[in-house]
């Protein structure tokens, strides 16, 4: 799943690419494909080692859609900024139940951040929907 997302977000970056946050789009999608690699060619390796992985992933993450909704001004980058706190918060969830719920919280929290994630994005797509195009 990281792997396609992180191919997905690769391809909005560049076709978005005079956007203000192109280079936050580029290392997300890096970050994920990265995390998305490592986890699919070692998955046997050690289930630890991948749950701390996912932590810091979901803390990069969060951090970074946090910079994002922060500094967007466009309606609807609350949404942003809340999927950054979630993602956050799941990442430091990850890292202080680590390593004993290692075998089920991997699946869990990448359920909810996919959940929080799309829905803020849909959210975020209805919010910039709604703008003129004088506004836009």
């Amino acid at each position: 799943m990281l792997i396609i997302a992180g191919i997905i977000q690769a391809v909005q970056a560049v076709r978005h690419r005079h956007a203000h946050h192109f280079m936050l789009h580029v290392l997300n999608a890096a970050f994920a494909l990265v995390v998305g690699i490592i986890l699919l060619r070692n998955s046997l390796a050690g289930l630890l080692v991948m749950t701390l992985l996912l932590a810091v992933y979901f803390v990069v993450v969060g951090i970074f859609r946090i910079i994002a909704g922060a500094t967007m001004k466009t309606p609807g980058a609350g949404w942003t900024l809340f999927d950054g706190i979630i993602s956050l918060l799941l990442g430091l969830m990850v890292w202080a139940q680590w390593p004993m719920a290692a075998l089920w919280i991997i699946g869990l929290f990448i359920g909810i951040n996919l959940i929080i994630s799309g829905c803020s994005q849909l959210m975020l797509s209805m919010a910039l929907r709604r703008l003129t195009p004088k506004t836009a």
